[in-house]
């Protein structure tokens, strides 16, 4: 449409911005922005735009709220003079001084002291097919790192607090190996366990660079550029930048020019002057007061049913599952996003906080998700870690249908997105969660969406591929899942229309296994909204019929001879058919059976010794290991019934259980001990104390009749507070074709 054609001046700036982003000489007054083409980085960049056109402080959400020129146009005119004036970040004044961290950096650097090595780096794998010239590349990559302070900073600590130095321009050095030398079939493999042992080396932050590449040569006409960058120099919007910028100065050295492209307003260290700033004023202010209004009263912890024990001190082992969602499913679900007025995001979001709903039965999800932070035209071509965390709490109450959960997750998303300016810790310091060293406070999954294009990757005589998000073994989070629609990155490779999902997860937690069915369960979920938008997504279907099939027929086939014993019958039986047997193995340690009932029946003497009348309840708040074994069969052979007190619980959860059990005793150990409010008068039990006593071979006492009671239960508490259920002997597991394989592994 031709500028005469607006009817606004507004409309016309709004018009220009339009066409700058999405690369559109024409476009119309009614035209969609997403599906003209936009995505919520386009979105991101158009607003910025905005702002600096007209000098007003524009909601992050105006692309989203309001779709069409005509509709943006309009909204703008009504905020008019309520909106504040625009401020963007400016040139800091020289001999300023050191230049803080980014809250996002700050956060990272926090993190790090926990989980020191790798798992806050990023790697990726660049294949360069055709002719290449390395000399020129290398002479790219020192242009970028000349153009961004960000890649000549590092971050040594001054009084206990890190800073950002920046350094003069380093002499960047491309390495090549070249793999040539080897037969053909054995280059790949050479090259990724190479690349797999790189990408296992960690940054030290205190020193330059936290950004190093390494070429391998497969074939003249074949290469790899292996790109590794420290989190506090990267984050995606970051890494899209730096590939325009890398190959566009390869053209330059190729042709032997200057490269086109823009000047810098800003570095990176005026944005994180200009952030502290801002975050002392009154919108900061306004924004956090949403944030603790919104996320009050949110749940301790997302209980998910993990494989492992969780350890009192998170940790970061990680892995990856990858799929990629049929084509024809993923137009369903564009499909749906457009006819519902919600973004591919958001409809991903709503899918798995319904699978986690029910996975963890709860009707209270919280998620996370990371927000680019660049709201302003200064800050657009920064490479540099600015995005920020957000919490999205999704209501899963009253059963909702997915048409209406998708409008609940529109209406949160937009919201978090409207106040994603406050740093994430300032919004964990203002909520005050119950915060504990196992897992990540306010949200333990992390839902990431890359739908950004990439840059033009089109050197000549080269054809560019990425391979992204490279395992470095590492997890961030519990379980973080990752979207990567192809077609919105422009990819044009024949399978551009299939999504991809990658689910990291946490080796210490969950097995692979289970991560498979969670993510096949997933992709279920996302078929089950595109398919029946009316129906309730409680309603889905987690199992395909053949593992229905095996969980109603083979799985249910438990029917065995049982000759009247019960547990502790059994175990007392195989103590005395092979007591040097393994009964169980934790690490490097191993308990024989005799061992084991020796160990068992210290315990069952102690507990006695303290009075306990017959099927009084005992808590056992133990690690895994062989004492936990040993404290749980002690229990029962003392006439008595245990409580599990599970020490990845959080902390509410364990006082209520203690609070409500009425427990006779406690057995634990030193380092849980102050974990555990136990009343005044009940004795506890020091497992490591029952295992350094003396003492010779022992029998485990006579064995209480099968009504007693032998356990007491706690309910996940889903439908509100966690309700004790009482299981008798003869109600335990007791048959001997179990107990012919009666032993107990820890990881």
């Amino acid at each position: 449409m031709a500028a005469a054609c607006w009817r606004t001046p507004v409309e016309a700036v709004v018009a220009a911005a339009w066409q700058e982003a999405l690369r559109q000489p024409r476009v119309g007054v009614d035209d969609n922005f997403f599906a003209a083409g936009g995505h919520s980085l386009l979105a991101a960049r158009v607003t910025a735009r905005l702002r600096a056109a007209l000098g007003l402080q524009l909601p992050h959400t105006l692309l989203f709220e309001n779709q069409t020129i005509a509709e943006i146009a309009a909204a703008i005119e009504r905020m008019g003079d309520s909106l504040p004036a625009a401020e963007p970040p400016r040139r800091r004044p020289d001999g300023a001084g050191p230049p803080p961290l980014s809250f996002a950096q700050e956060r990272v650097w926090f993190l790090e002291q926990l989980a020191a090595g790798s798992a806050y780096t990023v790697h990726v794998r660049i294949w360069l097919r055709g002719r290449l010239d390395p000399p020129a590349l290398e002479r790219a990559l020192q242009r970028v790192v000349d153009r961004h302070e960000s890649l000549r900073t590092s971050f040594p600590e001054r009084g206990g607090a890190p800073v950002q130095q920046v350094h003069e321009p380093w002499a960047v050095a491309l390495p090549v190996v070249d793999l040539t030398d080897l037969p053909g079939p054995d280059r790949d493999p050479a090259m990724r366990s190479l690349v797999d042992r790189a990408i296992r080396r960690p940054f030290d932050t205190a020193a330059i660079p936290l950004a190093r590449w390494t070429l391998y040569r497969l074939a003249p006409d074949e290469h790899v550029l292996l790109h590794s960058e420290h989190h506090f120099v990267h984050d995606g919007w970051s890494f899209n930048l730096f590939l325009g910028e890398l190959f566009e100065a390869y053209r330059a050295e190729l042709a032997g020019t200057d490269a086109a492209l823009p000047p810098l307003p800003v570095q990176f260290g005026d944005f994180a002057v200009w952030q502290r700033a801002w975050a002392a004023g009154p919108e900061a202010a306004a924004q956090l007061a949403w944030w603790r209004r919104t996320l009050a009263g949110i749940p301790a912890a997302l209980e998910l049913p993990t494989d492992r024990p969780r350890p009192a001190v998170q940790t970061y082992a990680g892995d990856a599952v990858r799929v990629r969602l049929p084509a024809r499913l993923s137009d369903e679900l564009r499909a749906l996003a457009r006819q519902e007025s919600v973004t591919l995001f958001m409809t991903f979001v709503a899918a798995l906080a319904a699978l986690l709903g029910r996975w963890c039965r709860q009707d209270d999800v919280v998620l996370g998700s990371a927000l680019a932070n660049r709201r302003w035209p200064e800050t657009e071509r920064l490479i540099g870690m600015m995005l920020n965390t957000v919490a999205l709490r999704v209501d899963l109450s009253g059963d909702p249908t997915a048409r209406q959960l998708l409008g609940r997750v529109r209406e949160t998303t937009l919201g978090a997105c409207r106040h994603q300016d406050v740093p994430f810790e300032r919004v964990v310091e203002e909520v005050r969660p119950e915060r504990t060293l196992s897992r990540n406070p306010l949200f333990q999954v992390m839902c990431g969406f890359h739908d950004a294009p990439p840059a033009d990757l089109d050197p000549p005589g080269l054809r560019v591929e990425l391979e992204v998000a490279l395992s470095n073994g590492s997890a961030k989070f519990d379980l973080s899942v990752t979207v990567i629609p192809r077609a919105e990155q422009g990819r044009r490779d024949a399978a551009e229309r299939e999504i991809t999902v990658i689910c990291e997860y946490n080796r210490d937690l969950f097995d692979r296994a289970t991560v498979e069915r969670l993510v096949a369960c997933y992709e279920r979920v996302l078929a089950g909204l595109a398919a029946a938008p009316d129906r309730p997504v409680a309603d889905i279907d987690l199992l395909d019929p053949d593992q229905r099939r095996a969980q109603a027929g083979e799985w249910n086939r438990t029917a065995v001879a049982w000759d009247g014993g019960g547990l502790l019958d059994e175990f007392a039986a195989r103590v005395r058919e092979t007591p040097a047997a393994v009964a169980v193995r934790c690490g490097d340690r191993r308990l024989t059976y005799a061992e084991l009932a020796a160990l068992a029946a210290r315990a069952a003497d102690r507990l006695r010794a303290a009075g306990l009348a017959p099927e009084a309840r005992v808590g056992v708040c133990v690690e895994r290991s062989p004492e936990l074994v040993a404290a749980l069969l002690g229990v029962m052979a003392a006439g008595a019934a245990y409580v599990p007190l599970d020490p990845g619980y959080p902390q509410e959860r364990l006082e209520h259980m203690i609070a409500d059990a009425g427990l006779g005793a406690v057995v634990t150990q030193r380092s849980l001990r102050d974990r555990l409010p136990v009343p005044d008068g009940v004795p506890v039990l020091d497992v490591a104390a029952l295992a350094a006593e003396a003492g010779g071979p022992r029998d485990l006492p006579a064995a209480p009749a099968l009504d007693r009671l032998a356990y007491v239960i706690y309910t996940s508490g889903s439908t509100g507070r966690p309700k004790g259920v009482a299981i008798s002997r003869a109600r335990s597991p007791r048959s001997r074709s179990t107990s012919r394989r009666w032993s107990c592994s820890c990881p």
